[in-house]
C-alpha cells in the first residue's frame, strides 16, 4: 500500500508576498510506517526537494488537475514550463512519490484557489 512506503518531500517558495513572510516559506512531510508528519517549514533533508518562485508557481498550485480534461498532461506542461524558465527546481526522484500525492495537491488547491 502507498501508506506503508517511506517517502519525504519538501517545497520551498522563494520571494513570497510581503504579507505572508519576509523570506522563503514552505513545508515538508514524511511518510513512514503508515503514518505521516507535516511541518510548515521547508527541509532539505528529504527524498524530494522542490524550490520555486512563489508568483511563478501560483497558477499550478491553484490548479485542480483531476478536474482538468487531461490533467496529467496539463501538470506536465505547467511543471515543464516552470523548470525550463528556471522558476522551479526539483532535487530527487519524483517517481518515488506515492500515487495518492496528486489527490493531496488537488485537495489543497481546492481551498487555496
Amino acid at each position: 500500500s502507498d501508506l506503508a512506503i517511506a517517502f519525504s518531500i519538501s517545497e520551498c517558495y522563494l520571494d513570497p508576498p510581503s504579507h505572508l513572510a519576509s523570506g522563503p516559506i514552505g513545508w515538508h512531510c514524511r511518510f513512514a510506517g503508515g503514518s505521516m508528519t507535516f511541518e510548515l517549514e521547508p527541509s532539505r533533508d528529504v527524498d524530494v526537494y522542490i524550490e520555486a518562485r512563489y508568483a511563478a508557481l501560483l497558477p499550478a498550485a491553484r490548479t485542480i488537475f483531476t478536474d482538468a480534461p487531461d490533467g496529467d498532461a496539463l501538470r506536465q506542461e505547467m511543471v515543464g514550463g516552470l523548470v525550463a524558465s528556471g522558476d522551479l527546481r526539483v532535487t530527487g526522484d519524483m517517481s518515488r512519490q506515492p500515487a495518492f500525492f496528486v489527490t493531496i495537491h488537488d485537495a489543497i488547491a481546492a481551498v487555496t484557489a
